[in-house]
């Protein structure tokens, strides 16, 4: 009877929202464009790298998940840009829930729950130009978005470490790409200090 249960929910999960029950993780393609044209962005959701950008616009594509992405984008020139892409409702994957909850029961309606997110087809980023009266000047700037990026990625990488096993390779290989993921900003501020001129 279980089993017999079990695949009619199937079906409906399948009839309901157009997707098999093994694969509801979809992917949603999501144009990122700055203003000017030509920045390079670093995406991170929860820390961990999602994608890229090496020069906008340009589209990327990300799987679905329920938490917002965070948009890091550098412009020689301008000052970097810290930007949300956030996550929504899906309101069709919200609707296809409650019918199975409502048919099977609430249990047999999470998976669909889980999948009941989306993101924008697009996200705009502006950047500013920016100007430094004297290289001390520019070099405090930058050290202040350092030390922000640094706060980002610390606390969720403490968070991971302090859940996990030594031995326990996915989620070790997980804290490694957090931090991969922060000394790749941090490399960027860095380039792009170097590259931001301020009188002697």
């Amino acid at each position: 009877m279980q089993e017999v249960r079990a695949f009619l929910v199937a079906a409906l999960v399948a009839g309901v929202c157009g997707c098999a029950p093994s694969d509801l993780r979809r992917h949603f393609d999501v144009t990122i464009a700055t203003e000017p044209a030509g920045a390079a962005c670093l995406l991170t959701g929860g820390a961990e790298p999602v994608g890229a950008v090496p020069a906008a616009p340009a589209v990327v594509r990300l799987e679905q998940a329920p938490r917002d992405v965070r948009v890091f984008c550098t412009l020689a020139g301008h000052a970097p840009v810290v930007a949300v892409l956030p996550v929504g409702p899906d309101r069709g994957e919200l609707v296809s829930a409650a019918v199975v909850a409502a048919v099977a029961g609430p249990m047999y309606a999470e998976p669909v729950l889980g999948g009941a997110h989306r993101y924008p087809s697009r996200l705009d980023v502006a950047l500013l130009p920016v100007r430094f009266a004297t290289a001390d000047e520019r070099d405090r700037f930058f050290a202040n978005r350092m030390d922000e990026s640094r706060l980002h990625f610390d606390q969720p990488i403490r968070a991971r470490k302090s859940m996990c096993r030594a031995d326990e390779f996915g989620c070790q290989h997980t804290i490694a790409e957090m931090g991969r993921a922060r000394d790749e900003e941090l490399a960027r501020l860095e380039e792009l200090r170097k590259a931001t001129p301020a009188p002697q």
